[in-house]
Order: C-alpha cells, then structure tokens, then sequence
C-alpha cells in the first residue's frame, strides 16, 4: 500500500456515551460508516444500499442505522446520509500537549527501529571512568572495554575523541551524513531556515528520524506545489514547523486547511457543490 497516497480518516479511541448507546450493532457499522463518508461528512447510501456499500448484514445494518440515528451521530437525507461532526473530527489540529505526547512516543518508535538505545537523549553516551577513559556506549561497541586500544585517552587539555578505529567497524554519530540543507530545500515556504537547521541538527540524530523528516517535508513539497502567495501565508515557518515537530503529525498542512469553514448539515434543497463552497451561488 502507498501509504502517503492513502485516503484515511481519524478514528478516536474513546468510548463516549453516544458510542455505548448505540449497542454493538451500531458501532459494528459505525466505523465502516466513517471509512465511507467524504471529507465533508456525506455517505452516499440510502437505507436500502447501505449494508451493500459497508459490506454488512442487512439485519445488523438496520438495528445499528436506527440506533446511530436516535444518537443524532449522522442525519438521513434522500439519497445520503451526513455525519455532522466528521469535518471537523478530520480537520481540527492536535493540541501541543498532545502533539508533544505523541512526538516521544514516535521518536522512541523511530530509535528502537534504528537500533539504538533510548535510554539517553543522545546516541552516544560518555561514561569517564577514574583513568580518564571514555566509554563509547552504543549498541555496537558494548562489547569494547576500558583497556580497549580502540578507545581515546582523554588529553591533558580534557578534549575526548568520540571516534573508534576502522578496525571495529564503528564511527561516530557525526560521521553519518545527515543533509538538512537538503531538507530545507525541498520545504515550501523559504522562511526560518537558521533556527529549523538547528533544532534539526540539535533533535534528528538516526537514519529512521532522518528518513520520517524527509519523507514528510516530500510530502509537503507535493501538497503546495503551485500555491499561489496567499495560499503560502498558511504554510508555517520552517522553523515553526521544526520547532513544533509537525512532521511527527498525523496528517500535515495543506494550502486549503486555513479557509476551510465548518458549516451547517446541507438541507435537501442545497446541492453538495453549493454547500462547500464549489458551485453556484442560489438562486
């Protein structure tokens, strides 16, 4: 599957007190539903078309349809039906407390992915022992001891050499090339390159983080490719969207998330062009 290519849509894990009423033929439905409604919330079923299009019994989509219905989870309208809250269930941004929650727990995803030990912030513990030694704790030179000729002695000057010799096969941190000039280049809006250079060079140490940031900011180069001045203004900083580590989110900006508008359910005589914005003004 071409994962950055994929239609998704947001599934929250709470279980409310409409989804407990609904019953278990209800939230059987429920989410097959949601996989099924456009971005702006209509599903394009009818009562006797439903179950074919979510692919359930026709029993068990009936008593989950009428229970959904008494929630006022989704409205029925003649030939659709319309989940009032999916715009913006989709649409609106995570908080900073969530988003930095989520940040920790990826970035610990993205390390053991890579191999390396999350027990400290950085790859490269340096543990001076009483001999002025300096132990290079990384996961491929564990087995490397105090008295190892690989390891640097600390000079009369207290400089430390992080590099172990081409005989071990190991290399400092720094020795893995990590373009973020690159990075830079690709991103949209050519604004806040010094701060985002830093903070990336101070926060993105492995191959897997590398390679998540540079599929994101891709990703980016592809949503606002031909945006028009205006449209720019509401794609962040570089160095806001370092800073706030936005490529760690679920879904990222688009020209179009800061004009998009929550509006009321459409009636049966408004057309789904007219309502969000795309067709002709009523008559």
């Amino acid at each position: 599957m071409d994962w950055a290519n994929e239609h998704y849509v947001r599934a929250y894990t709470r279980d409310t007190n409409d989804i407990l009423e609904i019953g278990w033929q209800g939230r059987a439905i429920w989410w097959p539903i949601i996989r099924r409604a456009d971005m702006s919330g209509v599903v394009s079923a009818t009562r006797n078309t439903l179950h074919e299009l979510i692919r359930m019994p026709a029993d068990v989509t009936a008593t989950g349809l009428e229970a959904i219905l008494k929630q006022k989870m989704m409205t029925e309208h003649d030939s659709y039906f319309f989940i009032p809250n999916h715009l913006r269930a989709n649409t609106t941004p995570r908080s900073d407390k969530a988003r930095q929650r989520e940040s920790r727990e990826r970035r610990c995803v993205l390390a053991a992915l890579d191999g390396v030990d999350v027990t400290s912030r950085h790859a490269v513990s340096r543990a001076v022992t009483p001999s002025h030694k300096v132990s290079l704790l990384t996961p491929d030179t564990r087995h490397l001891t105090q008295d190892s000729p690989s390891l640097a002695q600390v000079t009369n000057g207290h400089e430390a050499s992080q590099q172990v010799t081409a005989s071990h096969g190991v290399s400092s941190p720094k020795a893995t090339a990590l373009d973020f000039d690159a990075v830079y280049s690709l991103y949209p809006r050519k604004q806040g390159k010094a701060g985002g250079l830093k903070k990336l060079r101070a926060t993105v140490r492995t191959k897997a983080e590398y390679a998540a940031l540079l599929g994101a900011i891709e990703k980016m180069a592809k949503l606002w490719d031909g945006s028009t001045a205006a449209q720019l203004k509401f794609c962040p900083q570089f160095s806001t969207f370092v800073n706030q580590q936005r490529w760690l989110d679920d879904e990222l900006p688009t020209p179009d998330r800061g004009v998009v508008k929550h509006a009321a359910a459409p009636t049966q005589n408004t057309s789904r062009g007219q309502w969000l914005g795309i067709g002709p003004e009523p008559e």
